[in-house]
Formats: C-alpha cells, sequence, structure tokens
C-alpha cells in the first residue's frame, strides 16, 4: 500500500493541531466539604467534635489562589492569576484551571486566601464574574 502525500501546508496545519491539541487542556478540580468523613451539612446540629461538643456551621464560604501542579520530576506547573470563590451553601466547589500543559501531576498546592497584592487591591478593579469583586 503506497503511503499517502500531503501538501507540506496541510501536513504543517495537522501537526500544529495536533501539537496544540496534546499540549494543554482543562482540569476542573471539585472540592467537597466534609466532616468526620461525611459530606458536610450546614445549620445542623448533628455535628459531634471529638470532646463529644455538639456544633453547627452555619457557613462556609473562602477563597482559594497560587494554584499549582507538581510533576513527576519535582518541578511545579504554575497557574497564575487563577482564584477560586467556593461556597458550600450556594454550591460553588468546583475550580477550573485552564490550558494545562500534558504531563503526569503528582500533587496540587494553593493558598486559601488571596494573594497579599489582590488582597490589597481596589475590589472594584475586578470584573463583575471575578471571585474578588464583592459583587459577585
Amino acid at each position: 500500500m503506497a503511503a499517502m502525500k500531503l501538501p507540506f501546508l496541510t501536513r504543517l496545519a495537522a501537526a500544529a493541531l495536533l501539537t496544540a491539541f496534546c499540549q494543554a487542556a482543562p482540569l476542573e478540580i471539585t472540592i467537597d466539604p466534609v466532616f468526620q468523613g461525611a459530606p458536610l451539612r450546614l445549620d445542623s446540629l448533628a455535628l459531634t467534635n471529638a470532646a463529644g461538643e455538639t456544633l453547627s456551621v452555619t457557613r462556609l464560604s473562602y477563597l482559594l489562589s497560587g494554584f499549582a501542579l507538581e510533576r513527576e520530576d519535582g518541578t511545579w506547573q504554575e497557574c497564575p492569576d487563577i482564584h477560586a470563590w467556593m461556597d458550600a451553601a450556594s454550591g460553588r466547589k468546583v475550580i477550573n484551571l485552564p490550558d494545562i500543559p500534558d504531563a503526569t501531576y503528582r500533587a496540587i498546592r494553593f493558598h486559601v486566601g488571596p494573594p497579599p497584592a489582590d488582597n490589597a487591591r481596589d475590589a472594584s478593579a475586578f470584573p463583575a464574574s471575578h471571585p474578588l469583586n464583592p459583587n459577585l
């Protein structure tokens, strides 16, 4: 069977498309709040700590930033300018990291709270859909 010959530009476009397809993809991370191994129920007096005290979580809302993924070789793939507002009551529990290079990763790290520079910025400087905009 004879090999199919494609024009150079067609081969180049196909190679570029294949390379772009294999180089990066979005990564979706879901954080489910749990208490003692069970899903966290807000506003419930059914929670008991190790001392036997009954407690209730009425609100669980937080910001995450500084995402990075550790490759198998120990280097880190930083994900700059990604912020996530998580909120148990409204079901906000998914973070999307866009354009993650194709690799095998063994760990993830992130910060609870915004970076100090972003925390000091005027909140109105962030677009309406940004997690650091207070109107979100």
